[in-house]
């Protein structure tokens, strides 16, 4: 974590499950802001950032990594880059679609996964 002057005023890891990243937010103040890429499982964790009280901020990642600048690409590096765009105002934000819309989305990603599942077995089958 970094302040407004983009000096570190906390570092480490936070573990990748449920509770841990809202555990770690609650020691900042409500309605700050939280800079998260946009992975293939950035859902869950924007709602935890909400669920913390946060503000989250999803990043588009390739427009994000170009701005950087970095060549070598840590989660340490990406941490302080994306704090140093945020707070430069230039942070390449993605629309973050409510939970109904998300949740829509999901179940029809399910839906082809399991109309390719089946075409893949009947395609076996012949």
């Amino acid at each position: 974590m970094q302040d407004e002057r983009g000096r570190t005023v906390e570092e480490g890891r936070i573990e990748h499950r449920r509770g841990s990243i809202r555990d770690f937010l609650s020691r900042w103040p409500e309605g700050s802001y939280v800079a998260v890429e946009a992975t293939a499982n950035w859902y869950w964790i924007v709602d935890e950032i909400e669920e913390a009280g946060m503000v989250p901020r999803l990043v588009d990642p390739s427009k994000a990594k170009l701005m950087i600048g970095a060549v070598h690409k840590t989660d340490k590096l990406d941490a302080k880059g994306l704090n140093r765009l945020q707070r430069s105002g230039t942070l390449p934000e993605i629309w973050i679609p409510p939970g109904e819309i998300r949740d829509k989305r999901e179940l029809l990603r399910a839906r082809m996964a399991l109309r390719r599942h089946c075409t893949a077995i009947k395609n076996r089958i012949h």
